[in-house]
C-alpha cells in the first residue's frame, strides 16, 4: 500500500470527515467510528490475523502467493457483515486478478473486490483503484517543477506508453535507441526513476551512464522530480548519487567501471555508456563496456521475489561494435540463451533497415499516439517521414543537410544503424573532427544566403563572414592543391582538387574538396575557373609532374596563373602516395589517445566525398587523387615558414 496514489488516496484528509482518521505509531490508522487500519508488506500481511486483509497491487503477486494470503485471511475472525479480503488490482479489469478470479475465490464469496465491504469511514465507489499512471505522474511532476521545452510530441507518449509496459513488468528486458537531443534520457534516467520508487519506494532502481558525473547529474534530477511528487526521504540520504527512502529503497548511480559492491536493483537504466563517437569506435573500449554491463551490472540484477528485475538500455547508436550492436549480435546468434529484448528503435527519418532485427527480438511498432486520445487510431509513421519536425530543425529537410555533411555519422547516431568500418586502414572515418559544430553553421544560413546556395562560387565570402564573427578562428593561411588528371575524351581519372587553411596555433580546416573530370585542354580552365572564384588569397599548390610532358605542362600552369595575380608553388611528388598522406594521417588522428587531432572539416556537402576517399585509401586503389591533392596541401599549410620559424 506505498505510494502517493491506489489505497492512499482514500485516506486523504480533504475527502474523508474531520478528525475521521488519526496516525499512529507502526503504520496504524485509527478511524473515528472504531475501525483501525494497519499498513504492511505482503510477507507481514501473512503472519496477521485481521478482520479484512486488503491487498494493494494484488496483481503483482503471483497466483501461488495469493492462495496463501487468502487462506490466511479466511483463517481470520468471522464476521458475517465484512468480508475477509479486498483485493485493489493496479488496472481495473486486467491481469491475472481479474482472469482467475472465479476460480480463486470460488463459490464462498469471501473475497470480494468492491467497497460496501470496507469500514465506512474508507467506503468509496470501488476498491479497484488505479494506480497512477507513469504519464499521469509525469504531467503532475513537471507542473510542480517544470521542463523546458518539454511537450507531449508522438514520439514521447510512444516512450512513456513503453515505459509503463516496463513497470507493469510485460517487458523485462527493453533496448530503446533513438537520436540525440530527443528526451530520452529525460524519460528513461530521470522521470522513470522517480516515478518506480514513488509507487514502489521500498525496491532499488540503479542508473548506470557513460560517466560518473553525468549518472550523478542523472541521479540528482531524479531525486528532485521524485521530491516535486511527495516523495520522502531518510533523513541521512543526501548523497546524489545514493538516496534512499524511508522505506528501505532508494537508488544509485554510477558511470561505467564504477563500483557495484553490495548494490543491487529492481529495475535498471543502462544510459548511453560511451562519452563520445570516438571512444565508441575503438574496440578495446567496446569490449570493456560489454563486459561491465554483463558481468557487472547485468549480475546485480535482483532474482528473487515474485516479478524479475528489468533492465533498460537506453543508446543512441555509435558504432557497428558498440553495446547495442554486441547486444543485437547475441539475440541473431544462438551461442546464448535469448534475453528476449524488445526494441524500441526510433530513427530522425523512418527508412527501410540494411538488415532487420533478430527474429529473438520484439519490435515495437514505430508509431504515433496522441496524449490522452483513448479511442484515436495508432498511426504507423511512414518511411520518409521525420521522428519530431515539431523540435527545432528536425525535419526531413534540414537533418538531410545534417545527412550531407557526414553520412557515416548520421547513419549511426540519428538513424540507429551504424555502417561498418571497413577502409585502407590510413584514416579512420571519425579521424576529422567538425568546426564548427553543423548546428552552429546553420544559424547563418539566412545572414548568407548567397554563399549557402551555392557553396563553390560563394566560399570564399563565407569563410571570411565566418572568421569575421568567429565563427571559426582566423586563418593565417589558405591554398588549394591539385592533383591534375586528364585525358583526350575527359575519361579515366578526374582531376581533384582540396582547399584548405591553418591557424597561428596549426589547427587545419579543410574548406572545400572536389573531383572533376576535364580534356586535356580544359584542365587549365577548370583550375583557373577555381582560383579565380576563390580569390588571389587562396594560394596554388601544383604537383612537380616527374615526365618531362608534365614538368612542361605544369610550369606553363604556373606561368598562366602568376600572370592573373595568383601564387603558385610547385611541390614534390617523390615517394610513393601513402608517405605522403601518413603525414595529414599522424596530424588528424591520434593513435595515442583515440581521439582526432588537429584537422577539421568545414560542415558542407563535400564532406562525405572526402571522407569516403580518405577512408579508403590504401595507397594502391584508386581513386587515389583527391587524397594525394590533401597531402599536398597539408604539407604546404603545416610547413608555412610563419608557423615553424616566425618569420612571416
Amino acid at each position: 500500500m506505498e505510494g502517493p496514489s491506489g489505497v492512499w488516496a482514500m485516506l486523504d484528509p480533504e475527502k474523508l470527515p474531520a478528525r475521521a482518521v488519526k496516525w499512529l505509531p507502526g503504520g496504524v490508522a485509527w478511524f473515528d467510528n472504531g475501525s483501525t487500519l494497519q499498513l504492511t508488506t505482503w510477507d507481514g500481511a501473512g503472519k496477521r490475523s485481521a478482520d479484512l486483509l486488503l491487498l494493494d497491487d494484488a496483481d503483482e503477486l503471483g497466483v501461488a502467493a495469493f492462495q496463501k494470503l487468502r487462506e490466511k485471511a479466511l483463517s481470520g475472525p468471522s464476521r458475517d457483515d465484512l468480508a475477509r479480503l479486498v483485493v485493489v488490482a493496479r488496472r481495473a479489469g486486467e491481469g491475472w486478478v481479474r482472469a482467475h478470479w472465479d476460480g480463486l475465490n470460488g463459490s464462498c464469496g469471501t473475497a470480494q473486490m468492491l467497497a460496501r465491504e470496507l469500514p465506512e469511514a474508507l467506503r468509496g465507489p470501488a476498491v479497484v483503484a488505479q494506480v497512477e499512471s507513469f504519464g499521469d505522474w509525469i504531467e503532475r511532476a513537471i507542473r510542480i517543477q517544470p521542463v523546458v521545452a518539454f511537450r507531449w510530441y508522438p514520439h514521447i507518449v510512444l516512450m512513456v506508453e513503453t515505459a509503463q509496459r516496463v513497470i507493469d513488468c510485460e517487458i523485462s528486458r527493453l533496448l530503446v535507441s533513438a537520436p540525440p537531443r530527443y528526451f530520452k534520457s529525460l524519460i528513461w534516467s530521470r522521470f522513470l526513476p522517480a516515478y518506480f520508487l514513488s509507487t514502489r519506494p521500498h525496491e532499488w532502481f540503479s542508473i548506470v551512464s557513460a560517466t560518473g558525473k553525468l549518472a550523478e547529474i542523472m541521479s540528482s534530477d531524479a531525486r528532485d522530480f521524485y521530491r516535486a511528487a511527495g516523495g520522502q526521504f531518510r533523513t541521512d540520504s543526501k548523497d546524489k548519487s545514493l538516496w534512499r527512502t524511508p522505506l528501505g529503497g532508494g537508488m544509485s548511480a554510477r558511470g561505467v567501471g564504477g563500483w557495484f559492491l553490495g548494490a543491487g536493483y529492481n529495475g535498471g537504466v543502462f544510459d548511453d555508456p560511451f562519452p563520445s563517437w570516438s571512444e565508441a569506435m575503438k574496440p578495446s573500449v567496446q569490449e570493456f563496456v560489454e563486459d561491465y554491463f554483463w558481468n557487472t551490472f547485468y549480475g546485480r540484477r535482483e532474482v528473487s521475489g515474485t516479478n524479475p528485475a528489468w533492465i533498460v538500455v537506453n543508446h543512441q547508436a555509435l558504432a557497428e561494435g558498440d553495446l547495442r550492436g554486441r547486444l543485437i549480435k547475441r539475440e541473431r546468434m544462438a551461442e546464448h540463451p535469448p534475453e528476449n529484448w524488445w526494441v524500441l528503435n526510433l530513427p530522425a527519418i523512418r527508412r527501410p533497415r540494411r538488415e532487420p532485427f533478430p527474429e529473438r527480438m520484439t519490435v515495437i511498432p514505430d508509431s504515433t499516439s496522441p496524449r490522452n486520445a483513448p479511442g484515436e487510431a495508432t498511426i504507423l509513421r511512414a518511411d520518409g517521414e521525420a521522428l519530431c519536425p515539431e523540435l527545432q530543425e528536425q525535419d526531413v529537410a534540414s537533418l538531410e543537410r545534417l545527412e550531407a555533411g557526414n553520412s557515416f555519422l548520421f547513419a549511426a547516431t540519428h538513424q540507429q544503424e551504424p555502417m561498418a568500418d571497413a577502409g585502407g586502414g590510413l584514416f579512420k572515418r571519425w579521424s576529422w573532427s567538425f568546426l564548427p559544430h553543423p548546428e552552429r553553421l546553420e544559424s547563418y544560413r539566412e545572414r548568407f544566403p548567397a554563399a549557402f546556395r551555392d557553396l563553390n562560387r560563394e566560399l570564399t565570402p563565407l569563410i571570411d563572414a565566418l572568421m569575421a564573427e568567429g565563427v571559426i578562428p582566423l586563418l593565417y593561411r589558405e591554398s588549394r592543391a591539385w592533383d591534375i588528371a586528364a585525358s583526350i575524351r575527359g575519361e579515366g581519372d578526374a582531376s581533384a582538387s582540396c582547399r584548405g587553411g591553418i591557424t597561428v596555433n596549426r589547427q587545419v580546416l579543410w574548406t572545400d574538396a572536389f573531383e572533376e573530370h576535364r580534356k586535356a585542354n580544359e584542365v587549365l580552365d577548370l583550375i583557373v575557373e577555381t582560383a579565380q572564384r576563390d580569390g588571389p588569397g587562396v594560394d596554388i599548390v601544383l604537383p612537380d609532374e616527374p615526365a618531362g610532358a608534365g614538368k612542361i605542362m605544369v610550369a606553363n600552369f604556373s606561368a598562366t596563373l602568376e600572370n592573373l595575380g595568383f601564387r603558385v608553388f610547385v611541390v614534390s611528388t617523390t615517394g610513393s602516395k601513402y608517405v605522403r598522406a601518413s603525414l595529414h594521417a599522424g596530424a588528424c588522428f591520434s593513435e595515442l589517445t583515440g581521439r582526432p587531432g588537429r584537422c577539421h572539416l568545414l560542415p558542407g556537402p563535400w564532406n562525405q566525398l572526402f571522407t569516403e576517399r580518405h577512408h579508403n585509401f590504401d595507397g594502391v586503389t584508386k581513386p587515389l587523387d583527391l587524397v594525394d591533392a590533401t597531402s599536398y596541401n597539408f604539407g604546404l599549410l603545416d610547413g608555412s615558414s610563419f608557423l615553424t620559424s616566425g618569420i612571416a
